[in-house]
């Protein structure tokens, strides 16, 4: 009988076997190549915003450009309203993405923050930051973001901080945290799985690199350390994808350059994975997004070049889907009101099942184990666009949209 290979499938770039090469390259950046810009994701696409356009000296943007993975295209969006700066930060929460602070002219700070509606491609200001600074980290876990690190004084690399600050969207407001124990530090990198938040790497000086890794817990608002990362690294990207994180490129303070390095932290068991290397050229300053289960990683730059490259990763346990079988997965009905009916294929062995939910960020909500055929509740997931994977032995078998409405 002929395989027919779902839509959604192929809507989401996943594979339909296991690649042998796991980045692939995309469409380069929409404008000017750019370091140290701002980037998030809502709703299945990503935005990268202002940053560096000129790797010789600074011509800094207010731009921000939205990439769709379905056509594998950039659009122009409305202009990010603070002034023209690089080394902000940007996170999403919800259906909105928010960013500001960073460093223009002279060095000097920003502590300025703002929300956009993709929806109507409008910016409104938000609270400030309580203090200015560069170089700083963020992380969402539930419906708060976190701030962390950073330089208070610009590009001076004097004054690195250990701070942490969480922001509430619901009241708009802003509340200092546990601050990190480890060393002050800016140009780190941080990610969020499993309702904790990571943050590792960075400089206390803008020379001497750091390796410690630490988890944030928010119920306790604690930080732990754990095992060191394989490399000291400054600038590099972070990413969460379901439960398992990420950080690539950077700058690695052992070799004296840029890097293509890729690392995978598994919290469950406290350990770090080589992964294959980013597939550009070697940087440092880019910046990522997650679409669904899949990374995307660009721009940045390496001596006196920005790159426009853009590249995406399939993590092999968790984009990898089986589709050598008749009858894969289904799930109905989909649209879901109250609930809907997972249904397996017959020949599936059902003793090691996992039946996992994702939001479009690539972050994990939802995770059971399966004996069979089940019945799944919505419960307290809201309106929107999800990803759903059921897997054994961490091979996909079938994946695809979950619209609850």
């Amino acid at each position: 009988m002929k395989k027919i290979v779902p839509a959604f499938l192929l809507a989401f770039a996943l594979p339909v076997i296991a690649p042998a090469q796991t980045w692939t390259q995309k469409a380069n950046y929409g404008s000017t190549a750019t370091y140290s810009s701002f980037s998030f994701s809502v709703g299945g696409k990503g935005y990268v915003g202002t940053g560096n356009s000129s790797a010789s000296s600074t011509t800094f943007t207010q731009e921000l450009w939205e990439y769709d993975p379905v056509s594998n295209a950039w659009t122009q969006k409305m202009n990010f309203p603070g002034t023209a700066r690089y080394e902000a930060i940007a996170f999403s929460i919800g259906n909105y993405g928010y960013a500001g602070t960073g460093s223009f002219i002279n060095a000097l700070v920003n502590s300025d923050m703002y929300r956009y509606n993709p929806l109507t491609n409008t910016w409104s200001q938000i609270a400030a930051m309580p203090v200015p600074r560069n170089c700083a980290v963020a992380f969402v876990i539930g419906q708060k973001a976190y701030v962390a690190t950073g330089d208070t004084l610009g590009n001076s690399s004097s004054y690195p901080s250990n701070e942490l600050w969480e922001y509430n969207p619901a009241n708009d407001s802003w509340t200092a945290r546990a601050a990190l124990p480890g060393a002050n530090r800016s140009r780190a990198f941080a990610f969020a799985v499993n309702g904790k938040g990571y943050l590792g790497g960075g400089t206390t000086d803008g020379t001497n690199n750091l390796n410690d890794f630490w988890e944030y817990d928010p119920l306790l608002n604690s930080w732990v350390q754990k095992l060191n990362m394989p490399t000291a690294s400054r600038l590099p990207v972070g990413f969460g994808i379901g439960y398992r994180g990420f950080y690539c490129t950077g700058y690695n303070s052992s070799t004296s350059s840029s890097s293509t390095q890729l690392y995978e932290y598994d919290p469950a068991n406290n350990s770090w994975t080589a992964r294959p290397n980013y597939g550009g050229h070697v940087r440092w300053g880019a910046v990522s997004f997650v679409i669904g289960l899949n990374a995307f990683v660009g721009c940045g730059r390496d001596g006196s070049s920005n790159y426009p490259e853009w590249w995406e990763y399939i993590d092999a346990a968790l984009g990898t889907v089986e589709l050598s079988r008749e009858n894969s997965v289904s799930i109905y009905p989909n649209p879901v009101t109250t609930g809907a009916t997972i249904r397996l294929p017959a020949d599936i062995e059902t003793s090691q099942l996992t039946f996992e939910i994702f939001d479009m960020n690539g972050k994990l909500l939802k995770k059971e184990i399966l004996k069979g055929d089940f019945f799944f509740s919505r419960a307290a997931l809201s309106n929107g666009l999800y990803m759903y994977r059921v897997s054994t032995n961490e091979k996909t078998i079938g994946c695809g949209k979950l619209v609850l409405e």
